[in-house]
């Protein structure tokens, strides 16, 4: 029984190497950079299971891209207004994100959630990550409150200004209504001097019309 798992072993070895030479007959490299990642990967999981603040220092390039992501998930939480709230009233929050940023990254990197854990502990709690981190906030703390400092200079200016326009809408408002009331005025002036005047032309026809009357009778009289 054992020779036969061995033999096929040997020959899914075999049928692993011919279907490698003809991934590179047919020029498909990128697959086979591919594996050769993966494995390396999974010896750098093997190291990393018993010395991962070692390991963590050791690997420049995976440093790099850990800093890079948690660079740029910081700079989304900042830009949503969620990080400057939270470092200046719960900084323990910041470091939660900050654990969750390490586990999510790790896991594109085949490394389980235990070992996740282990980096966390051993590499986020180290204080010269925790000095690296607040550095890396700082700026967007600042460019933050600066940015929120900013939008309330603006409000300020525009209720200032709205409270300016609201004065000068006001002032032409009492303008206008005193104007309408003088108006008003000189409309009732003008009907009373007509009224009187159309009294007048009553009392000046009434006359004429008398007048007519007398000089009538006069000339029957003649």
């Amino acid at each position: 029984m054992a020779v036969d798992d061995l033999e096929e072993a040997n020959e899914a070895i075999s049928e692993v190497l011919r279907a490698r030479d003809f991934l590179r007959e047919t020029r498909f490299l990128d697959l086979i950079e591919i594996d050769e990642e993966i494995r390396k990967l999974k010896e750098e999981v093997k190291f990393m299971r018993y010395k991962p603040w070692e390991w963590f220092k050791r690997d420049e390039k995976f440093q790099r891209a850990l800093m890079n992501e948690i660079d740029k998930r910081v700079a989304r939480e900042v830009e949503q207004g969620l990080m400057f709230i939270l470092y200046k009233e719960r900084p323990e929050k910041v470091v939660e994100m900050v654990n969750r940023v390490v586990k999510d990254y790790l896991k594109k990197w085949e490394v389980g959630d235990q070992i996740a854990q282990q980096m966390v502990r051993n590499v986020v709690t180290k204080p010269d990550f925790i000095d690296y981190f607040l550095k890396l906030v700082s700026p967007y703390i600042t460019r933050m409150g600066n940015r929120i400092n900013a939008i309330e200079d603006k409000v300020e200016k525009m209720m200032n200004r709205l409270g300016t326009v609201e004065g000068v809408i006001e002032d032409k408002f009492k303008t206008m209504e005193n104007r309408v009331k003088e108006m008003e005025d000189k409309l009732k002036a003008l009907e009373e001097k007509l009224s009187s005047q159309q009294a007048i032309a009553r009392e000046a026809l009434k006359d004429l019309e008398e007048y007519d009357v007398l000089e009538k009778e006069s000339r029957d009289r003649d």
